[in-house]
């Protein structure tokens, strides 16, 4: 009996002692192997989500360019909790600006922008297991650029009776998205390409539509 609790006794040491050097050496090692295999797994899917989040930020925000600097190449920093506002910054001068949404795809956006954010948190849990870590695509889109003084062309105001054959044809909503809201009189040619104040050349555009197009024709 003595010599089989002695047994027992040793067996138990022998477990305990080899149960530490596992926890002490091994498991280490083998929890660095996985963060490894998972690091470039983690990076290709959030590269993937900024790839497709990018897009869709200047399609459903009220984004302007920096009112400081002028300039429109902006890095993405946080979307509001209720998906009522983006927050970005100016990549040349750092002015923070916040900016509302625009349409109500923008929750949207937003479901996407969190799902980036789980991922960025798996991947700072996970790369100091690698060195270098595989790359992370920059969070950053432009705004439509602004005219500067010397490209902006004078403008006459536009006729009522021209707004009203224009609202008319166009049912009172935006021709791109069908919008009601935050109407504006576009001219289909820019003004500072050359383009006149006639029904031809105008168009109803929601605010969000016309941001997105600016300039272009």
């Amino acid at each position: 009996m003595h010599n089989f609790v002695a047994t027992i006794g040793a067996v138990f040491v022998f477990v305990l002692f080899f149960g530490f050097l596992y926890l002490i050496f091994v498991a280490p090692i083998l929890r660095g192997k996985e963060s490894k295999r998972r690091i470039p797994l983690i990076a290709n899917e959030a590269n993937e989500k900024a790839q497709k989040l990018l897009p869709l930020i200047r399609q459903n925000f009220l984004v302007q360019p920096c009112f400081h600097c002028h300039e429109f190449t902006m890095r993405l920093l946080d979307i509001s909790p209720n998906n009522r506002s983006i927050h970005y910054q100016c990549v040349h001068c750092g002015k923070k600006i916040r900016s509302a949404a625009g349409t109500p795809e923008a929750g949207q956006v937003a479901k996407i922008w969190r799902a980036y954010m789980r991922l960025i948190n798996q991947y700072k849990a996970n790369s100091s297991a690698l060195r270098p870590s595989p790359p992370l695509m920059p969070l950053q889109f432009e705004t439509v650029p602004a005219p500067m003084p010397y490209e902006q062309t004078t403008r006459t105001a536009i006729p009522e009776a021209v707004r009203a054959e224009v609202w008319r044809r166009d049912q009172g909503c935006c021709v791109n998205c069908g919008s009601k809201e935050n109407l504006h009189f576009d001219h289909v040619i820019p003004v500072s390409r050359g383009g006149g104040t006639s029904a031809k050349n105008l168009q109803l555009l929601c605010q969000s539509c016309n941001l997105t197009k600016s300039a272009k024709i």
